[in-house]
This record gives structure tokens, C-alpha cells and sequence, in this order.
């Protein structure tokens, strides 16, 4: 797989954790995420993978926010591991953009596929949002 179609597939994988029914989906979240999975929230909490799954899960009763996400960029490591890039923000009710962040994910290639094993998001200024692209979709 060349850098391009690494990142494509990276951020198609980032993006299903952004939509409402694929997060709190605890056995797809499960597949996605390493073992040895470690978060660093927006807030500054830190959580494990079995904390981020039940966090997830809950949003299928309290509602979950529609993410939008762009300017992804990958910075590949050695040892199967890539680093993933990108700003993000929650969609209000008139599809404007809130709780901005710049977001950061690093995955790693296993025997199950490319997880990921680290993220971390961290308050950012806003931005606008960029033009819709065919490899994001409507909302991603």
C-alpha cells in the first residue's frame, strides 16, 4: 500500500469512529483499537480501552455528536506504526462547528489489521470547514 491508500484507509477507519451508530458499536470499537489502547481526551482525562468503550456505548442512550473532521495528514514510523492528523469539531444543531480540536492517532499494523493504539485530542482555535471531499463524505 503506497502513502496515499495508507492514508485514505487510515482516515476511513478514524472516520467510523466519528459516526453515531459505528462508535457505540462496542464490538467494532473493540476491532479497531489495540489492546494496549491509550487515550488522552480533549478534556485532558486519560482513558483505557475498556473506559473508551464503555464511554462510547453510553452515548447510544445519552446521544451521540455528529463529528466532522478534515486536513488529515499521516506521518509514517517505523515499525508498522503511522501517525495520523487531523482537526476536528462537533456539528451543532444548524451545522455549525464547536469543541474544536486538533487530533492525533497513532496506528499500528497487527496480525488483526491496522489498530489504533494511541489518541489524543487537544483544544484548538476554530476553523472553518473545508469544502465536503469524496473520500470524507457528508458529516465526516
Amino acid at each position: 500500500m503506497n502513502d496515499d491508500e495508507l492514508l485514505l484507509h487510515l482516515q476511513t477507519l478514524e472516520v467510523l469512529l466519528h459516526q453515531p451508530e459505528k462508535r457505540t458499536d462496542a464490538a467494532m470499537v473493540s476491532r479497531l483499537i489495540h489492546e494496549d489502547f491509550f487515550e488522552i481526551g480533549r478534556s485532558g482525562t486519560p482513558y483505557n480501552k475498556a473506559q473508551i468503550i464503555q464511554l462510547l456505548e453510553s452515548e447510544r442512550t445519552e446521544g451521540s455528536a455528529r463529528i466532522w473532521s478534515q486536513d488529515y495528514r499521516l506521518h509514517l514510523r517505523e515499525g508498522n506504526a503511522a501517525l495520523l492528523v487531523y482537526k476536528s469539531a462537533h456539528l451543532d444543531a444548524d451545522q455549525g462547528l464547536m469543541r474544536h480540536a486538533l487530533r492525533s492517532s497513532l496506528w499500528q499494523c497487527t496480525d488483526a489489521g491496522w489498530q489504533m493504539i494511541f489518541h489524543q485530542g487537544t483544544p484548538t482555535a476554530p476553523f472553518a470547514a473545508a469544502a465536503v471531499n469524496a473520500s470524507q463524505g457528508k458529516g465526516s
